[in-house]
Order: C-alpha cells, then sequence, then structure tokens
C-alpha cells in the first residue's frame, strides 16, 4: 500500500514538472524562459541581465517563427524597446521590430506610436 502512494506521488510530481516546463501556452505562444530573463532585470538590473533578456526575446521570436507560431503581444515591442537602452543600438532594427508589432497586432499602434514619437 505504500509503494502504491509512494509510486503514485512519483508519477504526480512527474507530470507536474513535465507540465511546468512547457513554454507554449494554450493560446500558443511560445515564451522560452521570458518570465526568468525579464524577473532578473527587474531583481538585478544590470547590462548582463538586459543582455540575456534581449537574447532571450531574440529566441523567442526565432523559435515562434520556425515552428509558425505568433510571437505573444507586445513581444517585438518589448524587445525594440529594450534594444533602445543598448549601448550598440540600432536605430533602424529597433523601428523595424515596432513596426512588426504593429503589423501583428494593429491594436498596438496607438500606443506604439505614443512611446516613439516621445
Amino acid at each position: 500500500m505504500k509503494i502504491l502512494a509512494l509510486r503514485g506521488s512519483f508519477f504526480l510530481g512527474l507530470i507536474l514538472v513535465v507540465g511546468g516546463c512547457t513554454s507554449v501556452s494554450d493560446a500558443g505562444y511560445f515564451w522560452g524562459k521570458y518570465p526568468y530573463t525579464f524577473l532578473e532585470t527587474i531583481r538585478n538590473p544590470s547590462t548582463e541581465a538586459s543582455e540575456k533578456h534581449i537574447a532571450e526575446l531574440r529566441k523567442i521570436v526565432d523559435y515562434s517563427m520556425e515552428n509558425g507560431l505568433k510571437p505573444a503581444p507586445g513581444i517585438y515591442a518589448e524587445l525594440a524597446f529594450w534594444l533602445s537602452k543598448a549601448e550598440n543600438r540600432d536605430d533602424k532594427e529597433i523601428a523595424a521590430f515596432f513596426a512588426k508589432e504593429m503589423q501583428i497586432y494593429p491594436e498596438s499602434r496607438p500606443f506604439i506610436e505614443r512611446l516613439t514619437t516621445k
């Protein structure tokens, strides 16, 4: 009896671990390690944390495109935002990411236009 309970607990734990590792939401958006890298930029703001988060946002965009998924709303805009704070910023790339966000999610246009005109 004790072995069955232990076995059941093991399998329940395994299901929770494997299920918790999925990075594609029910809505079909790939999140990768976004929560971890974003939280790191908040907890320990640094150039290194920002660069890791930018790299993760790029991975999310690349993975989504390779697998026929749309990046979650705001991913392109957030990538543009973080790139705008980087030392070696590329204004054309930043503008392209904001444009891509507005193209995929037209409802973001008023917000992004307000961001980019100030």
